[in-house]
């Protein structure tokens, strides 16, 4: 994992999924929103989900939403790498460079 998921149980998610085994805690953070605080294990904007962009070791993407509110749950949601690439660019914190995020993936000149 990478520097902002260190160190913070929160991120520390497991869901298994249609056989595929979904782990923050051996999968390469990609991007995030920025809401989440690490300091003080909230949300910037109570009432709203947290979300971060992850790809786990065998190239199955995923979101976890980490909820912020009473009686709302954490969730990790699987994402095609389509899907993956149009959250990324919708991130505002860009862990990884769009080649380190999505190797193999060629963007053409317009």
């Amino acid at each position: 994992m990478y520097e902002i998921a260190k160190g913070i149980d929160r991120l520390a998610k497991e869901a298994i999924i249609k056989g595929v085994r979904y782990r923050t805690s051996d999968a390469f953070l990609l991007a995030h929103d920025g809401r989440y605080c690490p300091t003080t294990n909230t949300c910037d904007f109570p009432g709203r989900f947290s979300r971060f962009l992850f790809r786990g070791r065998q190239g199955h993407f995923f979101e976890l939403y980490l909820a912020d509110w009473r009686d709302a749950r954490d969730r990790i949601l699987p994402v095609n790498q389509e899907e993956a690439i149009a959250l990324y660019q919708d991130h505002r914190v860009k862990v990884l460079t769009f080649a380190e995020a999505f190797p193999g993936v060629t963007v053409q000149e317009a």
